[in-house]
């Protein structure tokens, strides 16, 4: 959650696509091809690049109350049993195979 409110915090002088963007990712996890043309629409309005026939959503940016709740959508890692385990994770041979270093 800190780090999500620390984004929030870091976004407040970026454009309005890239916190509109920020807002999509965090509600929906990834973009669809609908959303990348929504910021695609947003992005050029700034500009002044505008068509009558289609025009650009109002820009949504991400603010702290649309944060989600720790625990409500995933679990944290510290309660998963993943944690203290990272071979499950990263298996030995496949980082062995990147780096030449065992883990």
């Amino acid at each position: 959650m800190v780090v999500l409110n620390g984004i929030i915090t870091w976004s407040i002088d970026k454009p309005l696509w890239w916190r509109d963007a920020l807002r999509r990712l965090v509600l929906k996890d990834r973009l669809e091809e609908e959303d990348i043309d929504e910021l695609v629409l947003i992005c050029r309005a700034s500009q002044g690049i505008t068509d009558p026939n289609n025009p650009a959503p109002h820009p949504n940016p991400l603010i702290a109350d649309q944060l989600p709740v720790p625990g409500d959508s995933v679990e944290d890692v510290v309660d998963s049993d993943y944690w203290g385990h990272p071979d499950i994770l990263f298996p030995a041979a496949s980082l062995n195979k990147c780096s030449g270093h065992k883990v």
